[in-house]
């Protein structure tokens, strides 16, 4: 069953009913038929030696994914067999599977690993007090985040409302007016298959440099003396 479907892109058949237990040779089985996307969790692989670049280039949804792994790791499969699943992604369900067929069977996979979401880093804020228009924005994106996805926020360690989000959103925050002292934010994003990510921001407010410097006052201080010393000045001059 070798290069079968190679290239076919526009193959998505049912072929879960399949009786392929005497198989051998399924390298390249799949490579490149980008549209196919089918439950074969239930095919007993367990004579197959050749399963290199069998799912190349494409990738099977996270269920389905999970469906052959969870599948094919209760069979007696063959030793030491390199499989290729494309950019397939699995789930937390599915970890324990994969790693069972890793462990046991030595197998050797390649796949498109955990399906968890990812999230940008903004740097790092600090600034004055008094100072404003300071804000941050992560961007999640999953391109299969599953039927539920969700996030919450942790300042210094205190959790907000959760919320969901869907892929490329942009969760933004206005940290202006915070108190002197470092200020954490965390997020942490989850989806639907279990897989979840997290980063963390830390905002720092500091006093006012005029204020830092003993004896200083501020220049705005400075200009309101010097105004009120000429105004003296100018009063003093007509009285004479």
């Amino acid at each position: 069953m070798g290069y079968m479907f190679d290239g076919a892109s526009s193959f998505n058949q049912n072929i879960s009913s399949w009786d392929v237990s005497s198989v051998i040779d399924m390298r390249f089985m799949f490579s490149d038929a980008s549209s196919f996307n089918q439950d074969i969790g239930g095919w007993n692989v367990s004579s197959a030696t050749s399963m290199n670049s069998m799912f190349y280039r494409i990738t099977l949804s996270t269920p389905n994914y999970d469906s052959l792994l969870i599948g094919w790791s209760t069979l007696p499969l063959q030793h030491g067999v390199a499989f290729n699943g494309g950019y397939s992604q699995y789930s937390s369900t599915a970890i324990m599977a994969r790693t069972s067929i890793i462990s046991t069977h030595s197998w050797i996979i390649t796949d498109g690993g955990q399906n968890i979401p990812l999230i940008t880093h903004p740097s790092d804020l600090a600034y004055h007090v008094g100072q404003i228009g300071y804000q941050f924005c992560w961007i999640v994106t999953n391109a299969d985040p599953g039927p539920a996805t969700s996030y919450v926020i942790l300042i210094n360690g205190n959790p907000g409302t959760p919320s969901a989000w869907s892929s490329g959103d942009s969760i933004s925050l206005n940290v202006d007016g915070l108190a002197v002292g470092q200020h954490n934010y965390t997020i942490i994003a989850s989806n639907g298959y279990g897989g979840s990510v997290q980063d963390t921001v830390i905002v720092t407010v500091s006093e006012s440099p005029w204020n830092q410097v003993p004896g200083y006052a501020s220049p705005l201080i400075w200009t309101f003396l010097a105004l009120g010393c000429a105004i003296a000045a100018g009063k003093m001059k007509r009285k004479k």
